[in-house]
C-alpha cells in the first residue's frame, strides 16, 4: 500500500473539521480528520446491528441494469454503495451491500478504517500486518501517516506534551526526512514573514513567508480562557519560491499568491492549488481583486498589467507599463488604477543590476542604489475603463508600496528612504507627508486604518510598528513588541475597526488590538501645535505600545 504524495501533504496543514457534512457524521469523539465516522446504530462495515433482522441476499439474471441497456449492475451498485457512505447513509449503504452481495471492503480493511476512526493506534499497526502489508508493500509510509495522524489529533486536544512524545519516539526514529519532521513540529513561519492580508469578513489571516509558505490564519473564541486565539488553519506549501502577494476574493473563497513570475490560487476551503499562472517574465509584485469581484489584476517588474478573469484566464493584457511595477492598487470605486515603480532610463544595460528576487526580499532599495542617476521612481495612475493614463508623477527614492483610502480619494505610497506620501489623486497634488519610520533598504508597506480610514500605520527597520492620524499628521504611537529585524507590513481588519495585525522578519506575525475609547480618542487627537510640512506634529510623539493590547497574542511560534 503505497500513498501518494497528495496523501502526505492532505495531513500536513491542521484539519479543517467543518468541511466534513452528511446526515450520519458523527464528530462526537473528536477522531474525525479526514474520514467520515459510522452512524450510531450502524457498524458500517455490512453487518447490520444487532436489534435488526439479517437482510436476504436477492439474487436477480443477467449481469446487467436492464435488459435494454449496457451499463453492468454490480459497477452501478457499487457506485451507489460509495456514494451512500460518502454522504454518511453509512446503515443504508450496508443494507444494499448485503442484498447485493456486493462486498465493497473485506472485514479486514473495515477493521482498520475503524481504528483509525477510534484513535486507536497500536491496533490499527497490528491491522496493517493482518492485512498482509510488508516493507516493500509500503509498510514505512503507513506507520508514519498512523503516526502522524496521532500527532495532529493530539495537537489539536491540546496534549502538547504526549504530542511531543510521538514527534520525538515514534516520528523520528522512521528516518523521516528533516524537512517533513521540521514541517509537523512548528505551526507557524521558519523564516521572515513579508506580507499579511485579511480575509474580507475580518475572521482569517493570510501571511507570506520567505519559507516559500503561505498560511491561513483562523479566529476563533477559546470559551475556557474567555479569550480570542488563532490557529493555522491551512498550510499552502506548493511554492517553489518564496512568497511575496497575497489577495483574498471578494467572497473569501479564493486566495492568490505570487512566488516569483508565478501566480497561484487555492481554494480557502481545503487549501488545494487550482491553478498556476505563468505569464509574467519576472516577479510578480503585485495582485489586486477588482471591487466587484468579477476577475483581478497583477502587476510586475516586467512592466505588465495584467487583467484576470475569476478563473484565472486572461481577460486583457494592457499595455507595457514605463514601469517595472512594485506595486499596484484599484480604487474602491472603480475608477483608477494607482502603480508605482521605477524607469530605467536608455543609459546602457542598467536592468542587469536589479532581480526580482531582490524586490521581494526586501534589498532592491540597496540594489537600486547604483542605477540611480540612470533611473526615475514614478506614480501612475490609469483610468480603469479606458487603460490610459491620467497622471504620470515623478518622484524621489524608493516607492515600495501603495494603498488607496476607502473613499477612492487618496493614495498612500511608502517612500525610502524614511517617508510616507499621501497624494490627493483628484487633486493631482501630495496632501502630506509622515515620518518617523525607519525605511532604507527594505521594502515596507502601510495601510489606513480606523473607524473611517483617519489612521496611517506602517511598519519600520526598527522593529516598531508606527501610527499617525491621517488628516493631522501627528504620530499618535510608536509600538514596540516585534524582535530585531523590519516589521515589513501592516493590515488592518476590515470588520473590527479596533484591530490590525504586523508582520517581521522575526518569523512571527503580531495582532493589536485597541478598546473603542482609545480609538475614539485617538481619532479625534489634535496635534499640540500645527503641523510641520512634513505632517509630523508632536502630539503623542513617543508614545509606547502600552495602550494597545496584544494580549499575548504572537502567532507564528
Amino acid at each position: 500500500m503505497r500513498l501518494t504524495d497528495s496523501d502526505h501533504n492532505s495531513l500536513s496543514a491542521s484539519p479543517d473539521f467543518s468541511a466534513l457534512a452528511g446526515p450520519s457524521t458523527d464528530h462526537s469523539n473528536g477522531h474525525s480528520n479526514g474520514f467520515t465516522k459510522s452512524s450510531a446504530n450502524g457498524t458500517g462495515n455490512g453487518v447490520l446491528s444487532k436489534n435488526r433482522k439479517a437482510i436476504a441476499r436477492l439474487s436477480l439474471p443477467g449481469t446487467t441494469l436492464y435488459d435494454d441497456m449496457h451499463v453492468d449492475r454490480e459497477e452501478y451498485v457499487r457506485l451507489v454503495i460509495q456514494s451512500l457512505r460518502d454522504v454518511g447513509y453509512i446503515e443504508s449503504a450496508a443494507t444494499l451491500e448485503a442484498e447485493s452481495g456486493y462486498v465493497m471492503e473485506e472485514a479486514e480493511v473495515t477493521d482498520f478504517r475503524q481504528c483509525i476512526l477510534d484513535g486507536l493506534w497500536s491496533k490499527a499497526e497490528a491491522a496493517l500486518i493482518r492485512l498482509g502489508v510488508s516493507e516493500g508493500d509500503g509498510l514505512w509510509e503507513a506507520r508514519f501517516l498512523i503516526s502522524q495522524q496521532k500527532y495532529l489529533e493530539l495537537l489539536e486536544a491540546k496534549k502538547i506534551t504526549s504530542a511531543l512524545h510521538v514527534l520525538r519516539h515514534e516520528l523520528a526514529p522512521l528516518d523521516v526526512d528533516s524537512e517533513q519532521l521540521h514541517t509537523l513540529s512548528r505551526r507557524g513561519h521558519s523564516d521572515e514573514v513579508w506580507n499579511l492580508e485579511w480575509s474580507h469578513d475580518g475572521l482569517q489571516l493570510a501571511t507570506a513567508s520567505k519559507d516559500k509558505t503561505a498560511i491561513i490564519w483562523k479566529l476563533s473564541y477559546d470559551m475556557e480562557l474567555l479569550r480570542t486565539r488563532w490557529e493555522a488553519r491551512l498550510i499552502l506549501k506548493d511554492h517553489p519560491y518564496p512568497v511575496g502577494c497575497l489577495a483574498w476574493s471578494k467572497d473569501d473563497s479564493v486566495l492568490l499568491t505570487s512566488t516569483e513570475n508565478l501566480i497561484k490560487m487555492w481554494n480557502a476551503k481545503t487549501g488545494v492549488c487550482t491553478k498556476t499562472l505563468e505569464t509574467h517574465k519576472e516577479t510578480v509584485t503585485a495582485l489586486a481583486w477588482l471591487p466587484d469581484g468579477t476577475g483581478f489584476i497583477s502587476g510586475g517588474l516586467d512592466r505588465n498589467i495584467i487583467h484576470w478573469d475569476v478563473e484565472g484566464n486572461i481577460h486583457d493584457k494592457w499595455v507595457e507599463s514605463s514601469i517595472r511595477i512594485t506595486d499596484l492598487a484599484v480604487s474602491p470605486d472603480f475608477s483608477r488604477l494607482v502603480s508605482v515603480g521605477m524607469q530605467h532610463l536608455p543609459i546602457g544595460n542598467i536592468n542587469e543590476g536589479i532581480t526580482g528576487r531582490e524586490v521581494q526580499s526586501g534589498d532592491a532599495a540597496a540594489a537600486g542604489a547604483a542605477a540611480a542617476r540612470a533611473s526615475e521612481n514614478r506614480m501612475i495612475i490609469y483610468d480603469l475603463t479606458t487603460k490610459q493614463v491620467e497622471s504620470s508623477i515623478r518622484l524621489e527614492g524608493e516607492l515600495t508600496s501603495v494603498k488607496v483610502s476607502r473613499d477612492s480619494r487618496f493614495a498612500l505610497i511608502n517612500h525610502a528612504p524614511d517617508e510616507i506620501h499621501l497624494w490627493d489623486l483628484d487633486a493631482g497634488q501630495l496632501s502630506r507627508k509622515y515620518t518617523g519610520q525607519r525605511q532604507g533598504r527594505h521594502v515596507i508597506r502601510s495601510c489606513f486604518g480606523g473607524y473611517d480610514g483617519n489612521f496611517v500605520v506602517s511598519g519600520s527597520e526598527d522593529s516598531n510598528v508606527y501610527i499617525w492620524h491621517r488628516d493631522y499628521g501627528a504620530l499618535l504611537e510608536n509600538l514596540a513588541g516585534h524582535g530585531e529585524g523590519s516589521v515589513n507590513s501592516v493590515a488592518w481588519n476590515p470588520t473590527n475597526h479596533c484591530m490590525f495585525a504586523s508582520c517581521s522578519d522575526d518569523h512571527t506575525i503580531r495582532i493589536w488590538e485597541a478598546s473603542p475609547e482609545l480609538m475614539f480618542e485617538k481619532s479625534l487627537s489634535l496635534p499640540q501645535s500645527s503641523p510641520t510640512e512634513n505632517g509630523n506634529g508632536e502630539n503623542g510623539k513617543g508614545k509606547t505600545r502600552q495602550q494597545w493590547d496584544t494580549d499575548g497574542v504572537e502567532i507564528g511560534l
